[in-house]
């Protein structure tokens, strides 16, 4: 009896986490690894896509990530694909993203990060008024130099 019921407490405690991701797709034309280093996916106000990104307001990225490798530094790359073209996102593509890492326990990481341990990205962003209302895919990247460490694609909705 008490196995039964522990797994069906566990069962829907999992469901209830995984409800709260933000559903993407794995990058294509990367290194092996980059897509098993993002473990989990959270956008403000969006469980499923597309998520609508409303202008003049703030939205809130939360990335989970085992890099495979130590990393010194990264930086952002986020583009809006639009009739198949990458378009940078304004405000923030080719931003320092080492300022937004920290560890499981929400301390700031130290630098460089450690191949093999949880990280979060957590980024708060404008949807700025100027953007277009359009239905792009997002294609954001956190990187070092050229290489890639994590990727995800989400499509959403300026509204």
């Amino acid at each position: 009896m008490f196995k039964s019921t522990f797994f069906i407490l566990a069962t829907i405690f999992c469901l209830l986490i995984l409800a709260d991701a933000t559903k993407y797709r794995d990058c294509q034309n990367v290194r092996s690894g980059v897509n098993d280093a993002l473990k989990s996916l959270e956008i403000s106000g969006c469980d499923k896509p597309p998520c609508k990104l409303r202008r003049g307001t703030q939205t809130t990225l939360r990335e989970s990530f085992i890099p495979d490798r130590n990393i010194k530094q990264l930086k952002t790359s986020v583009k809006a694909i639009l009739l198949g073209l990458p378009v940078p996102f304004i405000g923030v593509d080719n931003v320092d993203a080492s300022k937004d890492i920290y560890t499981t326990d929400g301390q700031k990481a130290d630098w460089p990060l450690l191949a093999g341990k949880e990280y979060h990205y957590i980024n708060s962003f404008a949807v700025e008024k100027f953007y277009p209302t359009v239905a792009p895919i997002v294609h954001w990247s956190l990187v070092e130099g050229d290489d890639v460490v994590t990727c995800f694609l989400v499509n959403a909705r300026i509204v």
